[in-house]
């Protein structure tokens, strides 16, 4: 290894022995895969994992949200989501925007009403 290969690796070596996840890239899926034990062979990109972010749901997710059963968080009454529009959901008695939603709320089986996207 050069310097220059140094330098580059230098944030992911750091990255990896604060026990962030390792991946390396394929060079024959050009996919990026988990690296358990990276050896940080040249000539292969590597890169540390993405983490995930939840992030509120859009009109675009309608068809995961449509007819779902959501809760307060505080609360023990559930809701049947009766309608999506662009900037918020409908149920019986109310409405709600996506990210009030995402933060005052989940599905009935506990899991958040919103979605998870890599950064």
């Amino acid at each position: 290894m050069n310097r220059e290969e140094a330098r580059i690796f230098l944030p992911v070596f750091q990255a990896f022995a604060n026990g962030k996840q390792i991946q390396r890239k394929s060079k024959i899926t050009g996919r990026w895969e988990d690296s358990f034990s990276p050896g940080f062979t040249p000539g292969y990109e590597y890169r540390v994992k993405p983490e995930k972010t939840l992030v509120p749901f859009t009109f675009e997710d309608k068809k995961i949200l449509e007819g779902k059963w959501i809760k307060h968080k505080n609360y023990q009454s559930c809701f049947k989501i009766i309608g999506v529009c662009p900037d918020k959901i409908m149920f019986f008695g109310g409405e709600i925007s996506y990210s009030t939603l995402l933060e005052s709320c989940e599905f009935e089986d506990g899991t958040p009403c919103g979605k998870y996207v890599e950064e």
